[in-house]
């Protein structure tokens, strides 16, 4: 068995690794020095995304003491299950301004280089939040969370949603390096992950 702190250290780990193996310094090491992986990096990156996500859930499934934390009402877990398929269509509709083939490698693979888009897709989701993918699984983890109420799911959610932030923050910096001035104004115009500006926008009155 065990505590909460195994499983808070096995997040951290994990998300150690991720970022690793997401920064452009270990891209840098690997092109430089391992060159024909170059191609490959996308799928495996994402091989040992999920790979390395066995042991995390070994020990989400193995805590100590994981009674609910509270008993949610009938209402409670609707609206849970409710908000989960809502972030799953969020995450759905979300995704059509993304390829598929850069987001698996495949585009990678058959071009032998980096996937670089010249413009900045503002349309869809992308116009309600910077990004959409994110703020569709935070609305899923959090909703699911009403439904089962456990300590390794809120111990699980507040990693993630901390880890997706400072995440995000970064990524950040790298569209603002990718497209300059386009996107410093987009962040003016829509909210990074909670669509705040967009529901003040449409609650706003008209003059």
């Amino acid at each position: 068995m065990f505590d909460y702190q195994h499983l808070i250290a096995a997040w951290g780990i994990y998300f150690v690794v991720h970022s690793i193996w997401a920064s452009s310094a270990f891209k840098g090491w690997i092109s430089k020095y391992i060159p024909s992986l170059k191609s490959w990096y996308r799928i495996i990156y994402n091989f040992f995304a999920i790979v390395l996500l066995i042991p995390v859930i070994w020990v989400y499934k193995n805590l100590a003491n994981n009674q609910a934390l509270f008993e949610p009402e009938m209402i409670l877990k609707v609206i849970g299950y409710v908000g989960v398929l809502i972030g799953l269509y969020l995450g759905m509709i979300g995704f059509k301004n993304y390829s598929l083939n850069e987001f698996s490698g495949i585009y990678q693979l058959n071009n032998h280089h980096e996937f670089h888009p010249t413009l900045l897709n503002t349309d869809g989701l992308n116009g309600v939040v910077r990004h959409p993918l994110y703020f569709a699984g935070i609305v899923i983890i959090w909703s699911y969370f009403l439904t089962s109420p456990t300590p390794n799911l809120l111990i699980s959610n507040l990693c993630l949603t901390i880890y997706l932030y400072i995440g995000t923050l970064f990524e950040e910096k790298k569209l603002v390096a990718d497209f300059g001035v386009v996107y410093t104004q987009y962040k003016k115009e829509v909210s990074m992950l909670i669509p705040v500006k967009w529901i003040w926008n449409k609650l706003k009155p008209r003059n």
